[in-house]
């Protein structure tokens, strides 16, 4: 008894496989969010016409959006 009672906490103790695969889209969402904000933060870094704290401005605006688009989700 006492083992199934161990094989069963063991069971237990595992995600569940739908839970898996909602942490497993989140973490590909917030992932594929802050590739387009680094591949935009390029863009303005060799960019210009802007200044340094204007580029450092509309960068963090950035990060802010997808933070906070990606909490809700």
């Amino acid at each position: 008894m006492d083992q199934y009672r161990s094989k069963m906490r063991e069971i237990n103790a595992r995600p569940i496989r739908r839970v898996a695969e909602f942490a497993a889209r989140k973490q590909k969402r917030l992932r594929q969010s802050m590739d387009k904000v680094r591949a935009t933060a390029r863009q303005l870094q060799n960019d210009g016409d802007m200044s340094a704290g204007a580029k450092a401005k509309k960068i963090e605006t950035m990060l802010r959006k997808a933070k906070k688009a990606n909490e809700g989700k």
